[in-house]
């Protein structure tokens, strides 16, 4: 079974969307494995859903709080029972490939929940000022991270965690 990845650039100052809610924008220091399935929030649908997003040609499990009307477009499917049950059919779907997460509110979710494995950062040497900061609003839980690998590159430096416990 695949482990559950955030992949994700960040400011210097931790944002990781604009102020007017732009994605960050993505880095090439290195190439990732494409993962076997996605989870994501509305607003990453909304951004994926024309194929320009990273989801374009895997299942993505879009968490909603109410049925979208484009339920079975593409490969989008909107799960409305929560954080674990979309974890769960993106492992399904993904086989023995990754989960990749899309957006800042799964990724939140999924540490909330004790369900991330892994946390990649490519920290930016950039201030946005403001924005969609990544680890707002992740409760009381406490979560300890390890690193296992730093990659510097000319437009990002690339920060691996393994998440414990």
């Amino acid at each position: 079974m695949g482990r559950v990845i955030s992949s994700m650039s960040m400011s210097l100052d931790g944002f990781v969307a604009s102020g007017d809610r732009d994605p960050f924008p993505e880095t090439s220091d290195a190439p990732e494995d494409p993962p076997g399935a996605f989870v994501m929030g509305r607003r990453s649908y909304e951004y994926c859903r024309d194929g320009s997003g990273p989801g374009a040609s895997v299942p993505c499990f879009v968490l909603t709080a109410e049925p979208h009307p484009a339920a079975g477009d593409g490969p989008f499917t909107f799960v409305t029972d929560g954080i674990e049950s979309a974890v769960h059919r993106a492992r399904a779907a993904a086989g023995d490939a990754d989960v990749g997460l899309h957006g800042g509110a799964a990724v939140r979710q999924c540490l909330r929940a004790g369900l991330l494995d892994e946390l990649r950062i490519r920290l930016v040497p950039r201030l946005l000022g403001g924005g969609i900061r990544l680890f707002d609003h992740l409760g009381t839980r406490r979560v300890d991270l390890e690193r296992t690998k730093v990659i510097e590159g000319p437009e990002a430096t690339q920060l691996r965690f393994r998440v414990l416990g």
